[in-house]
Formats: structure tokens, sequence, C-alpha cells
């Protein structure tokens, strides 16, 4: 092995080196160099220095002449900056001989991925990186296949990151269309862009090769067909410098050809931030399930063995794995990631969520997370089922719906025995109609399940509600087939005793004459339509007193209501707005009623009254004003 020979800076040589560094610019001494031709004076066995320390420029054992060696082996310090430089230089060559070795394990065939050496000098010599580079904080994964529409925008996106110490591992599954030019421009164009290739295998293959070629402390993906917003690598990887988390995870947005909208999948699980959290003290991030608003670190990656499956939906078994394995999660507010909803060109996988293949593949992914849950998180499993019934049935019942004839059979016969193990207590949690669906799903009745979709879809405000029992009455809704013998469908399925609740609330305030116009709604959920009728009232604050107020229906669900000083006792005080909605069959819901944030911010100073709201409740109260 050649050793890497270090120049010292002129004027310090041999007589300058020190017991416990160098002095000048590259170190001081604690101890004086000595003088030429002055000889060290002996010291006694008895002092601290012969027990093991010397004097300066000598060590036990050593020659007088050793003080003309090379100064680099002399003084610790420079010593110690050789063995780093070799070593820093040792350890880069033997982590691409191993990532070459693992990508040459891994393939089936020669011909499956381009050959080795291009995870080190990128394809057709474009790219390069210098092997002595230091190596990038973070290292970004992006999988393309057909998508030059809109290639060029995701890597622009990259480009401009306020992160700039990243690399950019771009990998191309099999393209047949202009994406890899689009790729090649970048990479000759952006030292921080390699540009990698395989055949057509998926996404989850092409992102493990790319994180094989990656060589950054932290570890992020993006899709082809997506754009990252320029701070969102800032964001997440300054966080778990400060936490130490595993993982950081943001908010997500679809792009639409309108602009970018709230992802329903994410829409609600980023309103506040959490630092150093975790799934199971944040059971809602079962939600979070793509790995394209993340940033990994990367110790934490390969500790654990993740990897991506072949396949579709290959994201959710590795995004749950990774919540699960991590012990600590960042959970940032901002917004970091826009998801494409495509326009033009080939549609995406998520776009083609009913095709037969499609919904296979997805309840294969779900049900490995089920399997994964049960054996490392199983107080999870409940959260996560709850979420697949919310999201991904109706996408699969509405496959099901819209399956032809020979489809439609195999369909049921993946979909049948998945509804059958879900956790009998998330399904319970459910309103009747989606547990009704399930019902329909599992006995493979599809004409009865296409014909309660369609119900749901048209609104079930007006739907019959029917009373049952005798001390305690329990409420059912009408739906279709209800009552029907021939189906055999249990009457339970449509009990909504547990799911009835008022919704009140005030939107619209005005000045009338000197007095207060309230405008707002009331109803029985799930019931909204169904014909109702209101009573509002006032209650004192203090002395519980109770003022009914003029009240008018506008419609079935909304009201208008005044509030007169006159017809209120006292001078001063505070009253809280109360309603009575009285629905079918003698159903009756009463409660105070809420106030909206504009409703709050109108101008009643005319009126004498102060419109505020409960802090916790959002409760309307109306505070009377001394007059003058």
């Amino acid at each position: 092995m050649r050793l890497l020979t270090l120049r010292l800076p002129a004027g310090l040589g041999s007589d300058g080196i020190g017991h416990r560094g160098c002095p000048g610019p590259h170190g001081s001494s604690r101890h004086a160099a000595p003088t030429t031709g002055q000889t060290p004076t002996a010291t006694p066995a008895t002092s601290p220095i012969a027990q093991g320390r010397t004097t300066a420029g000598h060590r036990p054992g050593r020659r007088p002449d050793d003080r003309n060696r090379h100064p680099a082996l002399l003084c610790p310090r420079l010593r110690g900056l050789e063995v780093h430089a070799i070593t820093r230089r040792l350890t880069r060559k033997l982590h691409v001989i191993m990532r070459t070795i693992e990508r040459l394990r891994s393939a089936d065939e020669p011909r499956t991925c381009l050959p080795a050496l291009r995870a080190v000098s990128v394809a057709e010599g474009i790219g390069r990186r210098h092997s002595c580079a230091m190596d990038p904080l973070l290292s970004v994964v992006v999988p393309f296949h057909d998508v030059e529409d809109y290639l060029e925008e995701c890597l622009r996106s990259l480009a401009v990151q306020t992160l700039t110490d990243l690399e950019v591992i771009m990998v191309d599954d099999g393209s047949l269309d202009g994406s890899r030019l689009i790729a090649k421009t970048y990479a000759a164009g952006d030292s921080r862009f390699t540009l990698l290739g395989c055949e057509n295998q998926g996404p989850g293959p092409a992102r493990n090769l790319g994180i094989r070629a990656a060589s950054g402390r932290y570890l992020a993906f993006a899709d082809g067909d997506d754009v990252v917003p320029p701070d969102s690598y800032a964001r997440m990887v300054a966080s778990l410098e400060r936490s130490g988390s595993d993982l950081a995870c943001g908010g997500v947005s679809r792009l639409s050809p309108e602009g970018p909208v709230p992802s329903g999948l994410h829409s609600r699980l980023f309103r506040r931030r959490r630092k150093r959290t975790h799934i199971t003290r944040y059971p809602a991030l079962v939600k979070d399930r793509t790995v394209w608003n993340k940033v990994y670190r990367r110790s934490f990656w390969d500790e654990q063995r993740l990897e991506f499956p072949s396949g579709l939906y290959e994201d959710v078994p590795v995004a749950m794995a990774a919540h699960v394995l991590a012990t600590g999660v960042d959970v940032l507010r901002a917004e970091v990631y826009h998801w494409r909803l495509r326009e033009s060109g080939a549609t995406s996988i998520t776009q083609r969520r009913t095709e037969l293949d499609n919904v296979g593949e997805r309840l294969a992914s779900l049900r490995g997370v089920q399997e994964f849950l049960a054996a490392k998180a199983p107080e999870l499993r409940s959260a996560f089922d709850r979420m697949v019934i919310a999201w991904d049935l109706g996408i699969v019942a509405t496959a099901v719906e819209g399956a032809e004839e020979g489809e439609r059979g195999r369909l049921l016969d993946l979909v049948a025995p998945f509804v059958d193990d879900l956790d009998p207590e998330s399904v319970a949690g459910f309103p009747a109609i989606r547990r009704l669906e399930l019902h329909l799903l599992r006995r493979r009745m599809v004409a009865e399940l296409g014909e309660v979709r369609r119900a749901r879809q048209e609104g079930l405000g007006e739907v019959r509600v029917v009373r049952r029992g005798i001390r305690t009455h329990r409420w059912y809704a009408a739906y279709p087939f209800f009552g029907d013998r021939r189906r055999k469908i249990p009457a339970e399925l449509y009990n909504v005793t547990a799911e009835l609740a008022l919704r009140a609330r005030v939107d619209g305030v005005t000045c009338d004459d000197g007095r207060l116009v309230l405008a707002g709604h009331a109803y029985i959920r799930p019931f909204d339509a169904a014909p109702t009728q209101l009573r509002l009232w006032l209650v004192h604050a203090k002395t519980q007193r109770v003022v009914p107020l003029e009240a008018a229906c506008e419609d079935t669900a909304r009201f208008v209501a005044v509030v007169d000083r006159r017809a209120l006792p006292g001078k001063r005080g505070s009253w809280t707005l109360h309603v009575a909605v009285e629905g079918p069959r003698k159903l009756v819901l009463e409660g105070p009623v809420t106030v909206s944030r504009g409703a709050l911010k109108a101008d009643t100073t005319a009126s004498g009254f102060v419109l505020r709201a409960d802090k916790l409740l959002e409760t309307c109260r109306i505070h009377r004003q001394k007059p003058g």
C-alpha cells in the first residue's frame, strides 16, 4: 500500500516537533522544543516524566537521530491526519466495491441491469462523481418510466432545492419514450445527478437499485411525475439533525390541472408539528403510507434492512414497516410533496386503481402489512383496518361494480376473503351504510351492492327512520333491502342509534332595528334532509333562566332567529344559544349551538350585543352590553 505523503508548511521542520502537537499554523505545543545543539537533561526515575512522559522531542526507547525522520511520523497530530486520509480513501473504494458486488449478486441475469460499473460512473459516462468527493448529506432516488411529459419539471424541482448538498440518483425503469434523454441532459449538466437504468421491473426494484448506488447520510424518494417544493428536504433534514429521529414526514397535495389541492389520504395528518413521536403514540400515521413525503436516516434504513418488494403498491409495506421500527418520527406541518394527478400520457398506477390486476396488487400489499402488524405491532391492526375500510375498500367496491362478468368473479374471489379477515371492532365502528356494503361484498351480492352505493351517492338525508323497542328505543335507517326477508340481511346492519348526532351552527349574523338576527342550520345526522321542527332558546350563564326565541325555518335544515333586547331581563349578562330538533318518528335531539368564525367577525354593536364563542366547544354565547 502506498502511503500518502504530506508536505509540511515552510518553516516547520523536525526541530519544531513537540510532545503534544505541532507549533505554527497546524498546532501548538505545551512544551518548548529544544534549541539546536541543546542536550536533553536527564530526569530522575521518580519523576512523572520518567514513568512514561519524556522531555520535548524524545520518547522512551527512541534513538536521538529519530528526530531527523519525516515529521509526519513523529507528530501525533500529523500522523492522525495521515491515517485519516488513507482510511477515508480506502473506505470510499471499499464502499464502491461492495455496492458493485451486491448488484452483481442480486441480478438474475447479466442483462437485467446496466453494467455494474455504472453504479459509480454513470451510464454512458455522464454525471460521474469524483471518487475522492465527500459523501453528500442527502440522496434522492427517482425511478421513472415513460413520464417524459413530467420528468423535466420533477428534476428541475430537485435541482433548485435549498438543500444543495444532495445527490439525485435517477433510475430509468425501461422507458420507451424520451424520458431517458431528459435524464441524460440533467446528468450531463449537473454533477449531482446520476443516471442508472434497468429493464422494466416496476418501481420497487428500480428504487432498490438506486438505494444501492446512493451514498448520502439521509435517503429520500421522488417519483418522476411528481414535484418537490424547494425547501422540503431542507426542512426535513434539519428536523432530523435536531431531533435524532429515524425519519421525518410532511404534508402532501395532489397536483391537478387546476393547481395543488389537499390529498385526501394525508389531509388531517399534518395539522400539528410532532417531534420524536411514534405511530403507536399517534396511530393516525397508519394513513401515512407513502415513502416520497419523507426523509429517512440511511443508517436506520440499512440497520432494519428495508427493501421494496416487486409489484404495485410497493411503498405501503415499506412505509408502514419504517413507522413501526423507527425509534422516533418527526411530523412536520409543512407541505413537502406534490403528488401528480396526470392529465396526459399514460395514466398512473393510482389512476388505474380499478383494473383487475391493480386491485389484486393492492389487496396483496395490504394483506402483507396486516401480517407484519400482527407480528410486530398488534395494537395498530384495528387502526390500520379502519383506514383500509375508509380508503381502499370503497375503491375495491367501485372496481367490482364496474367489472365485466368474467372479471367480476375473480375480483370477488380476492375481495371476499380479505373482508372476512378484517378486525370486527374496526368494522363495528363504521356507519351502518358502510357496514352494509361490506356485508354485501362478503356475500357476493353485487347487484344489491350497486343499489346501496347509488343510494349513498344520491344522499341519505331523506331516508325513512324506523323506531323499535318499547323501553329502550333503537333507531334503524330504511336503506335499500331493509326488512327484505328473501335476502336475509341482518337488521342490525341498519341500526343507526350510535350514529345519531345533533349538528347546529350559526353561520350568519346581522342587525335589524336594534335586534340581533342569527342565521344557521340545525339537523340530526345522518338525516340532514329529513323534515324537522326546530325550537331555539337562550339560557342565562349564571341563573340558568330560559328565554324562548322567535325562530323561522327557511327549509328543512335552515333557521333564522331574532334576539330582542327588550325580551331579555336585566341590563347585562351572558346567554348561551340552544336548539331542539324533532325528526321523524318522534326522534328529538337537543343541545347548544356552535358559531362559525365568520359570524364572530360580524359587527353587532348596533344591536347592543357582542357575539362570542366558548374556547373549547365553540358554543355560541351572546353578551348583552350595558346601554350608553
